[in-house]
């Protein structure tokens, strides 16, 4: 992943746009009950603002990633039997824990693959969910909701600052040696 150099002005819009959207989110998170403020969330708000034009920023690949993420998780904790009432800051209790969280990895990566959808931080949601931290089938929901939210304040700050983003899907890259062949 390239990361562009960034001047002072731009670091501070995108860290104001960070704040704001952790904000909203908490906000909705606090008055509803809902854990739509969930650990992984952080990383996906990072790159949906500061690196707007990279593949896994795209609001597709963000919405798709978690998603996928927060199912296989579900079903790898219920799958290895896991204790989600064990969930906590040293989650691995036993070999489900384990199992659970390894399997939910490897599926994760292969679905992201598979529907070329790249989001690493759906990493971080599948461990989230497969060592029961958010155990239930309707947090599935709540993941996508948050990631809804998330692409759509990008999408809106973005558009204000004038910043290409996509809509769904990430935009096409250039072919290889395309700009050799054009100096």
């Amino acid at each position: 992943m390239h990361f562009p150099n960034v001047s002072t002005p731009r670091a501070a819009r995108v860290a104001l746009w960070t704040t704001l959207a952790a904000l909203v989110v908490g906000a909705l998170a606090w008055r509803t009950g809902l854990p739509l403020l969930f650990p992984a969330l952080g990383a996906s708000t990072f790159i949906v603002f500061a690196l707007p034009s990279a593949p896994a920023a795209a609001p597709r690949n963000v919405i798709l990633a978690h998603a996928a993420g927060a199912l296989i998780g579900w079903a790898c904790l219920w799958a290895c039997a896991v204790d989600a009432s064990a969930a906590g800051p040293s989650h691995l209790h036993g070999m489900p824990h384990v199992l659970a969280a390894s399997l939910s990895l490897g599926l994760t990566t292969l679905a992201m693959l598979v529907l070329r959808a790249p989001h690493p931080p759906a990493g971080a949601t599948t461990l989230i969910v497969s060592l029961g931290s958010m155990p239930e089938l309707w947090h599935v929901g709540v993941v996508v909701l948050a990631c809804v939210m998330l692409v759509l304040l990008a999408q809106a700050a973005h558009q204000a600052a004038g910043v290409p983003y996509p809509w769904w899907r990430p935009r096409p890259s250039a072919a290889p040696g395309a700009e050799a062949s054009r100096s």
